[in-house]
């Protein structure tokens, strides 16, 4: 099944909080994308081009939801029934089956944008260096299984990751390994750990945790659901943050 479902996961409080964050997002996502492809020796304007346009359809695209998968399961669910007995009117608690469904869905904002950015991304590393590519993969496995490993799933939340591993790991990994493996292209390192921070956070934490998280029947189960504050848009942004200051230190 694929169909379009439009709505936003925020709402009263949390709207407000975050839209105050995104005063701190959204300029640290377009000059961080800028900084990317200036380091791999693109035009100024298409950097700027692309960052512009990369961020902009990440947050409409937040409020914008792809149903991939959807499961009916019948439940138990909790129930009254009213009894007359001698004129009173009596409610006494009571069980019946229900049909429920869950559906997963993949937040266009969240996960489908930067994972066809990475995509371009490993196009742009095979076309600069196969080596740089090589070192991408190896930190990309690597730093899912780590992801996956501190990754848990609480009931009534989703998956919860500490918020900065994804980030750190993956761009300390990507950046070692290009250094050792290929320090001429060391620059490659902030769009190489933009790859891995992105997908480690989709396959090490959802992907790989989605069979628990279906478990416990929600009724949806939303892939990148908050959009450019999702974990998966963030450690890619984050990453890119981190690469930068190591190749610094390393270069």
């Amino acid at each position: 099944m694929f169909k379009i479902l439009v709505f936003s996961p925020l709402g009263g409080i949390r709207l407000i909080l975050y839209s105050v964050l995104a005063v701190f997002v959204i300029p640290m996502s377009i000059v961080n994308l800028m900084l990317v492809f200036k380091l791999l020796g693109f035009p100024a304007y298409y950097g700027t081009f692309v960052a512009l346009t990369i961020t902009g359809l990440s947050l409409l695209g937040s409020v914008v939801h792809v149903a991939v998968y959807e499961t009916k399961y019948r439940a138990i669910m909790p129930s009254y029934v009213t009894i007359d007995f001698m004129g009173f009117q009596f409610r006494l608690p009571s069980f019946m089956w229900q049909i429920q469904r869950s559906i997963v869905s993949v937040n266009v904002g969240g996960a489908i944008i930067p994972t066809i950015m990475s995509i371009i991304l490993m196009y742009v590393m095979w076309n600069i260096s196969h080596r740089v590519l090589a070192g991408v993969i190896i930190s990309l496995l690597l730093t899912t299984l780590i992801v996956n490993r501190a990754a848990k799933v609480v009931p009534g939340i989703g998956i919860t990751t500490p918020a900065f591993l994804p980030p750190l790991v993956s761009a300390t990994a990507t950046t070692l390994i290009i250094y050792v493996m290929s320090p001429t292209f060391l620059n490659a390192s902030p769009a190489a750990a933009y790859i891995v921070g992105v997908l480690s956070s989709l396959i090490g934490a959802d992907i790989m945790h989605l069979r628990e998280v279906m478990e416990l029947s929600p009724a949806i189960i939303d892939i990148g659901g908050m959009g450019t504050f999702d974990g998966i848009y963030l450690s890619g942004v984050l990453a890119i943050f981190y690469a930068m200051a190591l190749t610094l230190i390393l270069g």
